[in-house]
Parts: C-alpha cells; sequence; structure tokens
C-alpha cells in the first residue's frame, strides 16, 4: 500500500485535498484584515472549472501512456558519477555561500531587522542578486538523490551519509531563514522516496516524515508571517493567537490560494507568450526580444498577493490551445520514467537518479509559480551533461 505514494497519479489525491481545503477554508468575500496580507476571496466560475477538469485529463492520460512505453536506461558509472557529486556538492556550497554573503557580511543589522518582523527586506536584497545563485541552488535535489542511490546500494555509505547530513543543514537554513519552504518538501520527498524504493519504511513512519515536514512549514512560516503579524498587533510571537493564525494563513494563503489563482487564470483568455510565466530570467529575456511582458497577476479578477498557482494554470496562460502539447511532453516524462525505473534491468541505471526528481517535481505540480519546472530541469540538465561528457570519455 505504502508504494502507491510513488504513484505517477499521486495529483490526483493532492489535488482532490487542495479542492477541499479551498472549499472549506478560502474567504468567500473580501476581508481587509487578510487583504493587508495578500489574501483574495474565492474565485469560481464554470469557464475555469471546466478547463481545469479537461487539461488535468489529457494529462493523466499522458502519463498513462508513458506507463506503457519500456526502454532501458544506461547503466551508472559509479566511481565516475560519485566524482561528478562530489564537484557538484562544491558548487552548490559555494552557491550557498554567495547566496547568504548579506548576512554573513552583516549579521548584528540582519539579526535586528530578524527580530523587528522586518527580515523581508534581507530576503529582498539577497533574491536581487546574481540571477545564478538563485538557480544553482536548485541543483542540490540531484546531489542528495545521487547521495542517497550510493548510500542503499552500500557504496561509500559513510561518505554519503555526510553528503546527506549537510545537505540537511542547507535545506533548514533556506527553510527557516530564507524561508524557502519548498526546501523543506523537496529534501524529505526524496527521502520518502528512497526509504519506500528501498522498503526500509512503513505507512506509519512515512506518516511522521510527512508531520516532520508540516512542523518545519509551520516554524518557517512563524518566523516569516507570524513574526509579522506578531508585531503588527503587538502580540508574543509564541502566543496561541499569532499560531493558530499562522496555520490559517499556511492553509488559505498557500494551499488555497494556489487552486484560487489557478480557477482567475483559466478564466482569462491565454497570453501564448510562451514563457511569460517562466522564472525572471525568462521574462526579462521576452521583455528584451518583444517588447513587453505581461504578468498573469495583470489579468481582471486577479486579487492575490501570492504569485504560486498549479501548473495546469501556467500551462493555460502561456500555451492556450496548445496546453495538451505540454500535458503530452510532462505527463508521458513522468510515465516514462515511472515505469521504467520499476524494471530490474534498470535497478543499477540512471534513470534511478532522475526518478526521484521527477516525482517531487509531480508531486509539487498543485503550487509552482514557474511553469518549466525548475526543480525537474536544472537537476535533470546536470546529470544530462554528465551522462554526455561519460560517453565521451569512455570513447576515447
Amino acid at each position: 500500500m505504502i508504494k502507491k505514494f510513488l504513484s505517477p497519479y499521486i495529483t490526483f489525491y493532492i489535488f482532490s485535498i487542495q479542492f477541499f481545503i479551498w472549499i472549506f477554508f478560502m474567504p468567500n468575500s473580501l476581508n481587509l484584515e487578510f487583504k493587508k496580507y495578500g489574501i483574495a476571496y474565492k474565485y469560481i466560475s464554470n469557464v475555469s472549472i471546466f478547463r481545469f477538469i479537461f487539461f488535468y485529463l489529457i494529462f493523466i492520460f499522458f502519463i498513462f501512456i508513458g506507463t506503457k512505453i519500456k526502454f532501458k536506461s544506461s547503466k551508472i558509472n559509479f566511481k565516475y558519477l560519485n566524482k561528478y557529486n562530489n564537484l557538484l556538492m562544491i558548487i552548490w556550497i559555494l552557491v550557498e555561500l554567495i547566496s547568504i554573503k548579506v548576512i554573513l557580511f552583516n549579521p548584528i543589522k540582519c539579526l535586528r531587522l530578524f527580530l523587528d518582523g522586518k527580515f523581508y527586506i534581507v530576503l529582498n536584497l539577497i533574491k536581487s542578486q546574481i540571477f545564478f545563485t538563485e538557480t544553482l541552488v536548485n541543483i542540490f535535489p540531484l546531489i542528495l538523490s545521487i547521495s542517497l542511490f550510493f548510500y542503499f546500494s552500500n557504496y561509500k555509505k559513510r561518505n554519503n551519509f555526510f553528503k546527506i547530513i549537510i545537505i540537511l543543514l542547507g535545506t533548514l537554513i533556506n527553510g527557516i531563514f530564507l524561508f524557502k519552504r519548498m526546501h523543506f518538501i523537496y529534501f524529505f520527498l526524496i527521502v520518502i522516496y528512497f526509504l519506500i524504493k528501498n522498503e526500509k519504511i512503513k505507512f506509519f513512519k512515512t506518516i511522521k516524515y510527512l508531520i516532520l515536514i508540516l512542523i518545519l512549514l509551520i516554524l518557517g512560516e512563524m518566523l516569516r508571517f507570524g513574526a509579522l503579524y506578531a508585531v503588527n498587533k503587538g502580540e508574543n510571537l509564541l502566543s496561541a493567537d499569532v499560531f493558530i493564525m499562522v496555520i490559517y494563513f499556511l492553509l488559505i494563503a498557500y494551499i488555497s490560494s494556489d487552486f484560487n489563482n489557478a480557477m482567475v487564470i483559466f478564466e482569462a483568455e491565454s497570453s501564448y507568450q510562451l514563457i511569460s510565466t517562466a522564472s525572471p530570467f525568462f521574462q526579462k529575456l521576452l521583455l528584451e526580444v518583444t517588447g513587453k511582458y505581461i504578468g498573469y497577476n495583470t489579468i481582471k479578477n486577479w486579487e492575490s498577493g501570492h504569485g504560486t498557482v498549479n501548473s495546469l494554470a501556467l500551462w493555460w496562460y502561456d500555451f492556450g490551445i496548445f496546453t495538451p502539447i505540454v500535458c503530452l511532453i510532462i505527463g508521458m516524462s513522468i510515465g516514462v520514467v515511472y515505469s521504467n525505473s520499476k524494471r530490474f534491468k534498470n535497478k543499477y541505471s540512471n534513470i534511478q537518479i532522475i526518478a526521484p526528481i521527477i516525482f517531487i517535481g509531480n508531486f509539487m505540480l498543485f503550487r509552482f509559480n514557474s511553469f518549466l519546472l525548475t526543480i525537474i530541469l536544472i537537476p535533470i540538465s546536470f546529470l544530462t551533461i554528465y551522462i554526455l561528457f561519460l560517453n565521451i570519455l569512455i570513447k576515447k
């Protein structure tokens, strides 16, 4: 039963949970108190619901088609992949240090802003830094995936366990202090994936891991929204009122708002900009090439201060009637990787490294602000570069 958690159709359960949270918790009318924190009100239309269901069914259909395609993946060269992983680890650590240089050079000032509930000023400085740091941070799922694969294959267990611990510490720093809450989820989902894959975990232990993720998310949000709310209300950060508000905020500002934002976008016509919902780098590129960039937060009925949306809506906004093609590419990729990672012939092949990355990407389709799914593309791009160079090296 526990292996169903790795199912390529897991989005059905996630979207269903998100839908019911949206139904029960999203405000039906505009609340001025919530509006200060970027929370909109419930938006729904027949067109939105139809488009969401229509594209989701197409997406699921192509996942199913993908599961029927079989192939044999290239085998892992443990020695070279381990060296490559060491290189990636060094790059990731350097990128992390560059990302937090504002904090490293101004610790007292940053601490003061943090205690005053104004740490968002530091975050804005971090986000305004060199583009590649924000992007390259996303190679950590690949490093983690390789390290866990080696660990469960009994290859250099001690070294790889050490790497896993370092990545965990980096995840905690990113998640708690830099408010990159998704890093918690990515880390623990990959860990859970390997534990289930290697039959090292039971159902109730999986629940414990999911509860741990929830606790870390709440802790991160207590330091982010909770600190701001406590300052505005003149209350203690650890008070019951602040804690309850943080829980409610997580439910409506993130889970519910993501679905609500999708409803607003599905009601609108497509922009056909192709890359407008990609990362800021591609948005700037679009502006330079075409002379215009129309963000989805400018469309009619958009009230939310939170930009994440389920990916289906982003595909619709950028591709319109061509959305089924995107569903085909991503859906079949998920299905192909899932089915072939289960084959015994591929037990020690490169697809075992790709599978957990595809898994977290599929899992997180319910809340993204970039259709390009950086968390999938960056790691797989680095793995592809490795495989290509390795083939050239071996041929020589």
